[in-house]
């Protein structure tokens, strides 16, 4: 964290396992690690600076906020996002300070900790190498901890261009552009498309530009890595259809998310703060135009915390595409 930081805010956010650090007025202090909240330990003199301290970091945000604000929510260049709320809105200050993904958990290291199979590894790593159209549904840990491990596994000299609070370019992508989502400016998803470049990543905070960029994709823009909060696979594609109408798309709703998308990942954060990928799955017109989530690769629950992945062995269409970019995949992980 940089200078601009007091140092007590620094070491109460030191640590990559810590995320955020929640207030409520200058008395308690939270901290998220691993995706579990925790008392905080920071001295009384230090918390009644606080909101001066946050006021003078929202100055440096995006969206900037008006000095005396009643509320506060903006994202620093450093990908920290800082919300609050202020008396006499509220009783006494509320503010959290999330930090940006700073874990990059592997996908090896996924699945040695029984996040996700082999098998999932292979087809994650050849949908992006292949750059396909993918979503991740899920929780916002898990959204932000899956894309953002995607988005490191890029090439560093790809041009990426990337629409997210939580995932920081790595110093050496020299070619890596990051846009202010918190800015919300006209036609942001179109200028940067209009750029060329190999993949666009789009966290869930900027879910309201998905329905642009879906509109991108279905024109030919290719290594969309994008996630959206939801319960399921079918539940995003309903969310999707849902944005598509309240934002007068041109196309039908799933004519658009069907010639858009081409792979869906559901994935959850479990009681102890740890990722599981529970499906992976292609969106399939059905005969009655009823567009749906069909799974390839899923987790077979058998209660109790335990289970297996399997492949399902339906027939797909992703095969095909990734065979097509140069990746064959054997017919036991995904059946053409």
């Amino acid at each position: 964290m940089g200078g601009d930081y007091p140092p007590w805010l620094v070491r109460l956010l030191d640590g990559e396992d810590v995320t955020a650090a929640f207030f409520s007025g200058t008395q308690s202090v939270e901290v998220e690690r691993n995706g579990r909240r925790e008392a905080g330990v920071v001295a009384s003199a230090d918390l009644a600076t606080l909101p001066d301290h946050l006021r003078r970091l929202a100055a440096k945000g995006v969206p900037r906020p008006e000095p005396d604000a009643p509320v506060i929510d903006t994202t620093l260049a450093d990908g920290t996002r800082i919300t609050a709320l202020f008396p006499p809105l509220c009783d006494r200050l509320r503010a959290s300070i999330r930090r940006p993904n700073v874990g990059h958990k592997t996908l090896d290291e996924m699945v040695t900790d029984g996040g996700l199979s082999a098998e999932m590894q292979q087809v994650l790593e050849a949908c992006v190498g292949t750059r396909q159209n993918l979503l991740i549904a899920g929780d916002r840990a898990s959204c932000d901890l899956l894309l953002g491990t995607l988005a490191w596994s890029l090439d560093r000299v790809a041009r990426v261009v990337v629409l997210a609070e939580t995932i920081t370019p790595p110093a050496s992508a020299s070619a890596w552009l990051k846009l202010p989502v918190a800015a919300r400016v006209p036609d942001l998803v179109a200028a940067a498309v209009a750029l060329r470049p190999d993949y666009v990543v789009a966290d869930a905070a900027a879910s309201m530009l998905l329905g642009d960029l879906l509109r991108e994709c279905a024109r030919g823009q290719n290594g969309a890595l994008t996630a959206l909060i939801a319960r399921s696979s079918n539940d995003a594609l309903y969310r999707l259809r849902v944005m598509g109408a309240t934002y007068g798309s041109s196309s039908t709703p799933n004519d658009l998310l069907g010639s858009s998308l081409d792979v869906l990942v559901h994935a959850v954060t479990l009681t102890d703060g740890s990722l599981r990928v529970m499906e992976i799955a292609e969106p399939t017109l059905g005969s009655a135009g009823e567009l749906r989530a069909e799974t390839l690769l899923a987790w077979q629950s058998k209660g109790k915390g335990k289970g297996r992945f399997i492949a399902t062995r339906t027939p797909s269409r992703l095969a095909g595409k990734l065979e097509a970019g140069g990746v064959n995949i054997s017919d036991t992980v995904l059946q053409r």
